[in-house]
């Protein structure tokens, strides 16, 4: 089974890395649109602690500030 899907994968190589390409030219406007989307999301998901200067996820803030930061 896993030499057929080799084969199968070196025979068509070429047309899925062509396939690829037009899917990219057709779509490039609504896959630009994505990546905006994504970017801003990625964006307000981590956050730097001012403190330490650590990256984290925004909702492991508020633990890691009691526990590392608490005076």
């Amino acid at each position: 089974m896993k030499e057929y899907f080799a084969n199968y994968y070196q025979e068509n190589k070429e047309k899925m890395k062509a396939s690829a390409l037009v899917y990219k030219a057709e779509n490039a406007e609504k896959i630009k649109e994505q990546n905006k989307k994504y970017r801003k999301n990625y964006n307000k998901l981590n956050v730097i602690c001012s403190k330490c200067k650590k990256l984290m996820l925004k909702s492991s803030l508020h633990r890691h500030n009691i526990r590392k930061h608490s005076n």
